[in-house]
């Protein structure tokens, strides 16, 4: 074999590694799943923060509806937060390959966002058109 067909046939064995692992990092985060109990309610959701289960015990559908929204609301949010400890385990314990991909994946975008631009205020609203008619105007 020449050096060519060598560099050749690791790459493609690093190639297949990676797609393997891509693949397994794929399946186990479609399996994950977050929960929560509390006060007699119960919350799963998955890898996607998607409710899967919601059970509340029927006592508390005898109480109040918003103390009830809000057990529920605090039950989901805990819920979410267990799913993505999991998917940060998960991901951490990755192949070291795929950590730099996804790190690289998850910082996207995020130095170039610019935050929402403040409204004018009335002064400065009334001052850029000043500018405006006068340079058309060549005052």
């Amino acid at each position: 074999m020449t050096a060519r067909s060598d560099w050749n046939q690791e790459v493609q064995q690093q190639l297949e590694h990676l797609r393997a692992a891509s693949e397994q990092l794929t399946r186990d985060a479609a399996l994950l799943r977050g929960s929560s109990v509390s006060r007699g309610i119960t919350v799963e959701v998955d890898s996607s923060g998607d409710i899967l289960t919601l059970h509340i015990a029927p006592s508390l559908m005898r109480g109040d509806s918003t103390q009830l929204a809000a057990l529920i609301r605090d039950c989901y949010k805990a819920a979410r937060a267990d799913v993505a400890a999991k998917s940060q385990h998960l991901i951490a314990t990755a192949d070291p390959h795929l950590k730099e991909s996804l790190a690289a994946i998850a910082s996207f975008g995020k130095a170039t966002q610019n935050p929402m631009p403040r409204a004018l205020t009335d002064e400065e609203i009334q001052a850029a058109d000043d500018e405006y008619f006068r340079s058309l105007n060549g005052w």
